[in-house]
């Protein structure tokens, strides 16, 4: 599931599965998810069923039915924390 504030600062929530992966630029490998994501969510968290934190949206598919997510392990990594 991802999150963020993207309508007027209202909580948007989606679900979706893991769809593939694919190389971002300036991010590096990220994770394909089939989440409805529209702008505004970059840098909303992803968590999985139970609520864990898996990762954070980096960039929305171009129709809006998919993004892109860093793990957390590639942004402990990327942010050198």
């Amino acid at each position: 599931m991802s999150g963020g504030y993207a309508r007027a600062g209202l909580l948007v929530l989606h679900d979706g599965y893991v769809a593939g992966s694919a190389m971002l630029p300036g991010f590096g490998p990220a994770t394909q998810s089939t989440a409805w994501a529209i702008g505004g969510m970059s840098g909303g968290p992803v968590v999985d069923a139970s609520g864990k934190l898996v990762g954070m949206t980096v960039a929305v598919g171009s129709d809006g039915t998919e993004h892109f997510y860093l793990r957390i392990e590639a942004l402990r990594e990327w942010l050198a924390i």
